[in-house]
């Protein structure tokens, strides 16, 4: 796998509905340039830059010792204004 995709569909979410990541924070169903669709947390870019289709890769974060989760950053290259933002949650 090459660890890149596009956001399918993302939600920011400003209330904790369990202990654990800080507020705000971004979810989203990214398919996968292979065709697979995993569900993760969007790092790293403001909330204004993120759309359905958006291109994003695979990052990976170690959220305490001896855990590493794959999460994924709106990739450099991708210029907002030419996505659409009719499908985000």
């Amino acid at each position: 796998m090459r660890g890149t995709g596009t956001i399918y569909t993302f939600a920011v979410h400003h209330r904790p509905a369990v202990p654990g990541p800080s507020v705000p924070y971004v979810s989203a169903i990214v398919e996968l340039d292979e065709g697979v669709r995993m569900l993760s947390n969007v790092v790293g870019s403001p909330f204004d830059q993120l759309a359905i289709g958006v291109p994003v890769s695979v990052t990976f974060e170690t959220v305490q010792p001896g855990l590493t989760l794959p999460y994924f950053a709106v990739r450099r290259a991708h210029h907002p204004s030419s996505s659409t933002n009719d499908r985000n949650v």
